[in-house]
């Protein structure tokens, strides 16, 4: 999960909002850097650009991400709003309201990692990850549980092709679809919902 921030900000955002910023999140190192040093980023210690989110209002930063494949958010705001971030999917406007969550969830987006959407005693409600679909065909055997609901597609290559489709655009637009269930103690494949 997220471990640090970098903070690549023009003098458009006060002190004082990077402040508050910095409050909310005690547990996360937050690292402020100057958006004409945005090289510097490649420096920071050993292992920070792998659980690393940088928020910046600078195209040229948002460029640098891009590159990197460092997950970010754009801030947007009266100083930048001519500018072009046509590639950003996440952006705010303000960041002393952000919450952990939403920047937890915007990290996963850009890693690929599936959104954990329920817990329960005994299992875990989550996004489909293409690694699922081998153990989906295994359960779909029984033609039971085609009797109500859709099958897979014949050909596993192409079910596969599929689920990187609706990852890339049903969980990124609607933020919800199918489901995996998995036991929690097994961590088996049980079902699907959604």
């Amino acid at each position: 999960m997220i471990k640090t921030i970098v903070l690549a900000l023009s003098d458009s955002i006060t002190c004082g909002e990077i402040e508050e910023f910095k409050k909310n999140y005690p547990e996360i190192d937050i690292k402020e850097i100057d958006i004409n040093e945005i090289d510097r980023i490649k420096f920071l210690e050993k292992g920070t650009l792998s659980e690393c989110m940088l928020i910046t209002d600078c195209v040229d930063c948002y460029l640098f991400s891009e590159d990197y494949k460092i997950p970010y958010l754009i801030y947007f705001h009266e100083g930048n709003r001519n500018c072009s971030f046509e590639k950003a999917k996440y952006g705010i406007e303000t960041l002393h309201m952000l919450e952990l969550q939403f920047l937890e969830r915007v990290y996963q987006r850009f890693k690929g990692i599936p959104w954990k959407i329920i817990e329960t005693k005994r299992c875990i409600i989550r996004e489909i990850t293409v690694n699922d679909v081998e153990a989906l065909y295994e359960i779909y055997k029984d033609p039971k549980i085609t009797e109500f609901t859709e099958d897979l597609l014949n050909d596993m290559d192409e079910e596969k092709e599929y689920t990187r489709q609706y990852i890339r655009t049903v969980y990124a637009f609607y933020e919800f679809g199918m489901w995996i269930i998995e036991d929690i103690k097994t961590g088996e494949l049980i079902g699907r919902a959604g």
